[in-house]
């Protein structure tokens, strides 16, 4: 786990850098940043670990909508976004709750993005009161995966670990931050942008 946590140390420098005003770090933005890139690395991840197999086509269900575009569901995808112990959701929840926040409803959330798919109000997240993100996700993957993404291979042991590091720098975000926002209310930002932005179409951002 080594290299795993070098990656999220980075991930957290490197958007702590970015991300800063004379204001700070907006709080907001950051777990919408690392909930969007997240949720990406999820389908990136297993893109990338089936590339390397000799005939082998990635587990994702493809879902065409009638606008054309394209999103894709499937177990190995949700395994590492929200089921297994290292998913992104697991990291996140178990760290809101040890820091005294209470986890949104996920089915809701997985209920909204399925409900939206292929409409207007896809990847537009329902944010907590107050706690307004000034981009959309899809716009944060666009703009930042490029920048992260590349420490993250670096430092990671293949592509399986590249959710867990995003997860371990949102637990880190949490630390720094649990006494400008509530932890549920990051959990519940994070998870807005990351199911979507699992489900996305790579190539609506250009890779």
């Amino acid at each position: 786990m080594a290299g795993v946590k070098a990656a999220s140390k980075e991930i957290s420098r490197t958007l702590m850098k970015l991300l800063k005003s004379r204001q700070g770090v907006p709080v907001e933005t950051l777990f919408g940043v690392l909930g969007s890139l997240a949720g990406f690395s999820c389908q990136m991840g297993i893109r990338d670990e089936y590339s390397r197999r000799a005939n082998a086509l990635p587990p994702l269900h493809v879902v065409r909508t009638l606008d054309g575009r394209v999103f894709y569901f499937g177990d190995a995808l949700n395994e590492m976004l929200a089921e297994s112990q290292y998913s992104v959701w697991s990291l996140s929840a178990s760290h809101a709750r040890k820091l005294g926040g209470t986890p949104p409803d996920l089915s809701a959330i997985f209920a909204h993005v399925s409900r939206t798919c292929g409409g207007t109000d896809f990847g537009v997240p329902r944010f907590p009161e107050g706690r307004p993100v000034k981009d959309l996700p899809v716009d944060y993957v666009r703009t930042f995966w490029s920048l992260i993404q590349p420490a993250v291979q670096k430092h990671c042991n293949g592509p399986s670990e590249w959710h867990i590091a995003y997860g371990l720098a949102i637990q880190a975000a949490m630390d720094v931050s649990k006494a400008v926002i509530d932890p549920g209310a990051a959990l519940e930002i994070v998870m807005e942008c990351a199911v979507p932005m699992s489900k996305l179409d790579p190539r609506e951002v250009g890779l």
